[in-house]
Parts: structure tokens; C-alpha cells; sequence
């Protein structure tokens, strides 16, 4: 506790103290200290991070009871092997934003009891002199570009205050934020009267945080002259907190180094602050894509997927842009097309000829007595299955030698970057058939599986990025409690989101172990879920609207204003005109007097007579009927009626009419609607229906 609570001139003075009892003094002791955060022994450590010092066991161990699946994302990156060969590196496969705690501790003047609160940080202050990143590899160190922290940057959390620093884009990998493969990445933050600036903060600047202190004093802390101010209540306890302090600063040294370099001699022992972190090596570790903000590949995350849709079940206000002017009308939508190409990502190019047997899509239907059913490739017709997709068609692939078309002769250089499935297309299956591939169903959902038996150009099996590793957690593991994320970086609508994805991957891969006894849990390497749109029922329920009801009291759903139903009851009133042509049946009474024949039609629309067939139509109907607009305006895309009331708009309508002697035996569709004896609108007026409406249709 006296390592987290005092200040380092506390601790000095306590420590030559011959008693531990030693009073506090003001006069002694500043009232008010702003820290920068470093105190490994917290509960949770607070540390910059992302930090190698969270990689290890005892930080771990902090954090599993609150949090088991940021403990179990902690451990897999401990496991990891870096560049150097040493386990415990943070993945290259997407942004991992830097994030550094701040307080602020103002004693009592009489007892010296801290009371902690988050500083107000002047922003403005920052700058490349007193907060650096820096990137360290084998080649030497150098300064990593990171975006000026804006007032979003620095929020307050509960009695300490967060500051995250982002990467700036690179636009040379598609935008992402990543931090450089096989580096050790550097942040430090600069204290006193150089470092960054606290809004009426302590004279004396941002401190170091006694854990800190000791590093910065450039002393080996193993030898019992240097623990005086080092807390224990015995010599045993004041050296095995000092040979665990000693481990991290003889680790720092090439950091301390890197940051002299950047601020000059000493200058580390300004700083206030410092984490570091290893970064994973690229070798290896191909993946499939899952950073949004950017990929070199151009797919940020699979596609489709329900990482692009929000809690209601459409395209996300985040994912719009993506479609550029699309985006809002694709908003609209339930679901994705059913005959779109699944694609996802890779980090790498992958041989893509075995892709085929290392991607699987279920489609997912919770009322079937088997929720889970595999759709088989157009590569397993030969034994007597039916298709639901070609795995990584042609137009997705390239030969690697000769830069064109992949062949058959030579598949281990027919490569992509993409993984990829397409449905509802006919198949080539050989020189002189195809096989109709059917579209996927509407309104389903579908799960993709990618296994590591997918192989990179080098032959090595794809691995789990860091977003794989969330979902293919230990399904006892939730990501959301209570609604709530607990791991770091994802919010609670993800968390909650990608918890309902986790129950449909692990029922689709407990159904493909059960078929694919080879496989295993730990060769699943991605999982995700999307579904489909719904078709049928936007087109039923527009047919369906003209008969609604009118609103009223009793009728306030599925209805329409009393206005609309009677603009819907025929066509706008001195609206209809009739061209007919004398003998071929259209000009019979007690038809409106027409006002044209048919040739005037066609003139007044400059339409050639002597070239558009007309010999066989009686009459021409010009009229103005209302209709219902149920289109979103400038996208075009249909709402949902339900919600968006369709509103009544009138259209300009011709009516052909067929002659006589060419109409086929049987009611005519044209005249499905009789004419009305009453006002309802499943008929319709005398006076508007064509001739041949009027009569008795022909016998069957």
C-alpha cells in the first residue's frame, strides 16, 4: 500500500526514519501531486498499455476474477512468440490504442490521507518534446507518428483520468493504425516543468509514481545499499520487491536509451511515465482480416457480416461510409443479398486451392430439429451432394508466375488475398456443362467457419487474429456481463453483439467436428455470422396496401388515412382520356367518347408507327391513377411499411388494350377487377374500364 499511496519524498523520509511510525509533516510534504500512471502493483495494475507487464502471470491473475475473457485474450498473447524467439507480444492485426492514466492526489493537511481525482490535462501542451512514441527493431529506434490527442482522447474514470494516443493512419496499408511487426514499441510521457501540463495542477509538474522513481535512478536495486526506500517490513520482503523491480529496470535500459536519443542525454530520467510492448511478428501469423480500420487487402472485415450491421439489425452508421452514396439505401435493408460472394480478407496471400476444404458455411435455422446444416461446395458434387456455393472462384484468383488466369496444371502458384465464396451462380463443372448454383434463402442466417487447413503462399497454416481469438473463446467465457463489456477496447454493444455471434459459431462448429472428425476446436481460426435480406415481404404487404383499411379509432395498425383510401379508389377525376381505333372493338359503347385514335398516341409520344407494332391494339387508355410511394428519397431503397407509412403520390398512367379477336380465350388479367356497384376499391369505375372490361369475357 505504501508503495501505491506515498510520494517519493514520503518514502525517503520513512525510510530514514528509525521507526516505520514517523508523523506526517506538511511542511514536509507537498498537499497536492499529479501523477502520470505507473503502479504495477495496483489491483488492477494501473500501467500505460498496451504493457509487457500485463503479459505476466501475477498481472494476469489481477485481472480473471473481473474479467475472465480479458484474462484469457492476455494469456493467448503471453503464449505468442515474438521475433526474438520470447513469448508475450501484442498482435500486428489490428489498431491497439495506447492508453495512460492520470491522477491526482491531494493530502490532508493533517493526517495525509490522499484523496485521489482525475487532473484536467492541457492538451494543448503535448507535443513530440514530452510525449513520444518511438519504435525500436533490430535496424535502431525512430519516432511512430501519432494523431494529436483530441478532448474525446482524455475522459475521466471514476478517481483517475484515461489519455489514448492513436496511431496515425497509414495510408500505404489501407489506412490501418497498426503498430510496425517485430518492433518494441516505446511510450513515454515527460514530467516536470518540460512534460505535459495539468490545468492547475502541482507547481511542481506530473510526477512519477514511486514504482517509477526507482527505475529512473539508474541503480542495480538487488543491492541492499540501494532498498532504503524500497517498502517491505522486513529485509526478505524490501529484496524480493526489489528483484522483482530490478527485472523491469534492467529491461527498460534500451528503452531509457531510445528516449536520451529522442530528448536528449538523461532526459529519461524526466520521464513520468513509461510503457513498452513487444509487437507481434508478421511470419507466420497470416490471418483473416479484422481491423476497421483499414486492411492492405481492402476488406477491413469479412464481407458480408454482422460486424457491419447495429443492434436493430441494419447497416451500421460506422459501416455506411464504406458504400459511399449506397450507404444510406443500403441501410434500409434487413439483411444481405443472397447471391452476393463471401469474402474475407487475408494479411497474406493464400493458396487457393485449399480454400475449398478449409471453409465451410452452415446455414442456421433455430426451429429446424437440426439448427446447424453445412452447404456443400460445387467441388462435392462428384459424390452425390448438392451445392450451395463455389469456393474461391476464378475472378478472385491470380497465378503467381505468370500474373493472369490460374490453371489447372498449376495450382500450387494460384493464389489470393481474399477467401472466397460465391452462391447463385451457374458453375462450370466441365468444358460443356454447367450446374445452376441456387442463391442463398432470404431472411437466414449463415455461418462461415475458416480453418487453419487454409495455407498461406509459404505453406503455413492461417492463425487466429486477435478478433478470432474473442470469438473462439472458451464458450463458458462471456465477453458482455450484464450487459456490459469487459475487455478492453471492445464497447458493450460489441460485446453483447459478438456474444450472440460466439452461440452460432460454437453450435455450427460442434456440427462440423461431429462430420469432419479430423478437425479439432483449435484449428478453427475465424468465425462469423450475416444474414440474409428479407425479399417476399416487402412486395406482399405493398400489394397489400391499396385493400388496407382506413385508420380509425379501433383500426391504428396496418391501415391507411381516410385521404388515401378514397385517392386509391380510382383514377384522378377528368384524368382519363380514350384513343380508340374505329372496328377493332375498343370504340364500343358506352365507352367515354374517345378524343384521338391510337396512331395519335404514338404521335404525340414520337413513337414510329411504321416501326412499333400496333395493328393489334383497339384502344389506348391515357389516365392519372394514384399509387403508393414506399421509396426512400434520394436512395430509392423501399421502407418498411410498418414503419414509414407509404405515402399516396399520383403517376400518369397508358393503358393498351388488346382488339378483340386477339384477346386469349379466358378472363382477361386486365379486367381481374370488376366493375364497382359499390365504393369498394377492389373494383373498379365503369367509366374507367376499357371496353373489353365491360363485356362478358369468352367462355373458357
Amino acid at each position: 500500500m505504501l508503495l501505491r499511496r506515498a510520494t517519493p519524498l514520503a518514502l525517503a523520509i520513512a525510510a530514514l526514519a528509525c521507526e516505520p511510525s514517523v508523523p506526517y509533516s506538511a511542511a514536509n510534504n507537498p498537499l497536492k501531486v499529479d501523477y502520470a500512471g505507473f503502479d504495477p502493483t495496483g489491483n488492477p495494475p494501473s500501467i500505460p498499455l498496451p504493457n509487457s507487464l500485463a503479459l505476466l502471470p501475477s498481472s494476469i491473475a489481477s485481472v480473471a476474477a473481473q474479467s475472465p475473457a480479458q484474462a484469457a485474450l492476455l494469456t493467448q498473447w503471453a503464449q505468442d512468440v515474438c521475433v526474438d524467439g520470447m513469448p508475450g507480444c501484442f498482435p500486428n492485426d489490428q489498431e491497439v490504442p495506447i492508453t495512460i492514466d492520470f491522477v491526482t492526489e491531494t493530502l490532508d493537511p493533517n493526517t495525509g490521507a490522499p484523496t485521489r481525482s482525475a487532473p484536467t490535462l492541457d492538451l494543448s501542451s503535448i507535443n513530440a518534446g514530452n510525449l513520444i512514441v518511438l519504435s525500436l527493431t533490430t535496424l535502431g529506434s525512430g519516432a511512430v507518428a501519432c494523431d494529436p490527442p483530441q478532448a474525446a482522447d482524455y475522459v475521466v474514470n471514476g478517481d483517475h483520468g484515461t489519455l489514448t494516443i492513436h496511431k496515425s493512419a497509414d495510408p500505404k496499408q489501407g489506412g490501418s493504425r497498426r503498430w510496425p511487426a517485430n518492433s518494441v514499441i516505446v511510450a513515454a510521457v515527460r514530467g516536470g516543468a518540460s512534460g505535459v501540463k495539468v490545468t492547475g495542477g502541482a507547481p511542481a509538474g506530473l510526477q512519477p509514481q514511486p514504482a517509477m522513481y526507482l527505475l529512473l535512478q539508474d541503480v542495480n536495486l538487488t543491492i541492499p545499499a540501494n532498498q532504503g526506500i524500497i517498502p517491505g517490513a522486513t529485509r526478505a520482503d524490501k529484496a524480493a520487491a526489489a528483484a522483482q523491480l530490478e527485472l523491469i529496470r534492467k529491461s527498460y535500459e534500451v528503452p531509457f536509451a531510445a528516449v536520451d536519443g529522442a530528448w536528449g542525454a538523461l532526459a529519461h530520467r524526466q520521464i513520468a511515465t513509461m510503457g513498452v510492448f513487444k509487437v507481434a511478428d508478421t511470419s507466420k501469423h497470416t490471418h483473416v482480416e479484422t481491423d476497421p480500420g483499414g486492411s492492405p487487402s481492402g476488406l477491413p472485415v469479412p464481407f458480408p457480416s454482422d460486424f457491419m450491421m447495429d443492434a436493430t439489425g441494419h447497416l451500421s452508421a460506422a459501416a455506411q461510409p464504406a458504400f459511399g452514396p449506397l450507404g444510406p439505401g443500403l441501410a434500409t435493408l434487413d439483411g444481405f443479398s443472397t447471391t452476393a460472394m463471401m469474402l474475407s480478407g487475408t494479411s497474406a496471400y493464400v493458396q487457393a486451392s485449399t480454400v475449398a476444404g478449409g471453409v465451410f458455411l452452415f446455414e442456421f435455422d433455430p426451429g429446424a430439429a437440426q439448427p446447424f446444416k453445412r452447404l456443400a461446395d460445387i467441388s462435392e458434387l462428384a459424390v452425390g451432394k448438392s451445392p450451395g456455393y463455389a469456393a474461391e472462384p476464378s475472378v478472385i484468383t491470380r497465378d503467381a508466375v505468370t500474373g493472369g488466369a490460374c490453371s489447372a496444371s498449376s495450382p500450387a502458384t494460384c493464389l489470393s488475398n481474399v477467401l472466397g465464396l460465391q452462391p447463385g451462380v451457374p458453375a462450370q463443372i466441365s468444358a460443356t456443362a454447367l450446374f445452376p448454383i441456387p442463391p442463398l434463402k432470404e431472411a437466414t442466417t449463415y455461418v462461415v467457419l475458416v480453418t487453419d487447413k487454409v495455407k498461406d503462399l509459404n505453406g503455413d497454416p492461417l492463425t487466429r487474429s486477435t478478433l478470432g481469438k474473442l470469438l473462439l473463446l472458451d464458450p463458458t467465457i462471456s465477453i458482455a456481463m450484464g450487459g456490459h463489456s469487459t475487455v478492453s477496447g471492445v464497447s458493450d454493444a460489441q460485446a453483447v453483439g459478438l456474444d450472440q455471434m460466439r452461440l452460432a459459431i460454437n453450435g455450427a462448429a460442434q456440427t462440423l467436428l461431429a462430420e469432419k472428425t479430423s478437425l479439432a476446436m483449435s484449428d478453427l481460426v475465424m468465425g462469423y455470422t450475416f444474414k440474409t435480406q428479407s425479399i417476399t415481404s416487402a412486395p406482399n404487404q405493398l400489394a397489400a396496401l391499396p385493400y388496407a383499411p382506413a385508420c380509425s379509432a379501433t383500426v391504428t395498425t396496418d391501415c391507411l388515412p381516410s385521404a388515401a383510401v378514397a385517392a386509391l379508389a380510382g383514377p384522378v377525376p377528368s384524368t382519363t382520356a380514350l384513343f380508340c381505333t374505329a372496328g377493332a372493338g375498343g370504340c364500343v359503347a358506352p365507352s367515354p367518347t374517345p378524343v384521338g385514335n391510337v396512331g395519335n398516341v404514338f404521335d404525340q409520344f414520337g413513337a414510329d408507327k411504321t416501326v412499333v407494332p400496333n395493328g393489334n391494339i383497339a384502344a389506348i387508355v391515357e389516365s392519372v391513377i394514384v399509387t403508393l410511394n414506399n421509396l426512400t428519397d434520394p436512395s430509392g431503397a423501399f421502407s418498411d411499411p410498418t414503419k414509414v407509412p407509404p405515402a399516396p403520390e399520383a403517376i400518369p398512367v397508358l393503358i393498351s388494350v388488346p382488339a378483340f379477336n386477339n384477346v386469349a380465350t379466358g378472363p382477361s388479367t386486365l379486367c381481374s377487377a370488376p366493375p364497382c356497384a359499390t365504393s369498394s376499391r377492389r373494383c373498379s369505375p365503369a367509366s374507367a374500364l376499357p371496353p373489353s372490361c365491360r363485356v362478358a369475357p369468352p367462355p373458357a
